[in-house]
């Protein structure tokens, strides 16, 4: 298990695939600056502004999963996973929330094969709708409905993504 904690507190894994000066970054802020009681430790995709990530979240353990990339690559992403389910179990933790595609999909993998702590997708935007090709719509659609079971709570930055999500099931 991982390392104490206060009575009370929560350890939160957030992983992100890449952390820059973005809405989702902004969302990560809000949700640990919103619960300075719990422990908070966020793993980054290489492609990632770690000395901003760390400036802008003092206290906040950060490291790096060189595999954390956006483009597919199953040898990568295979790698990836087996190295976040090692971090979920090593890290104790309590909830996973992910932030961005790629993330959210190992991450919520990850934490499935870790024993499942409750995971909270942190949706920006959609990868599936109008803008992408028809095998892109219907394979990331098809993902979403397959993590769904596994995700405990979204948190959505708009009305117009929880309908699209909303739609897909």
């Amino acid at each position: 298990t991982g390392p104490q904690v206060p009575p009370g507190s929560v350890r939160v894994l957030h992983v992100c695939t890449r952390y820059a000066a973005g809405g989702s970054e902004r969302r990560l802020r809000d949700m640990v600056s919103a619960l300075p009681e719990h422990e908070h430790r966020l793993v980054l995709g290489p492609d990632s502004d770690v000395d901003l990530a760390r400036a802008h979240l003092p206290g906040v353990e950060v490291t790096v999963e060189p595999m954390l990339r956006r483009p597919l690559s199953p040898w990568r992403d295979a790698v990836a996973l087996v190295r976040l389910r090692a971090v979920v179990v090593e890290h104790g933790s309590d909830v996973v929330v992910t932030h961005q595609s790629k993330a959210g999909v190992l991450g919520r993998l990850a934490a499935r094969a870790a024993g499942a702590p409750p995971v909270i997708h942190s949706l920006s935007m959609a990868d599936f709708g109008p803008g992408y090709r028809s095998i892109e719509d219907r394979a990331f659609r098809a993902i979403e409905r397959v993590l769904a079971p596994w995700t405990a709570a979204y948190a959505v930055v708009g009305t117009d993504l929880v309908a699209r999500f909303g739609r897909i099931g």
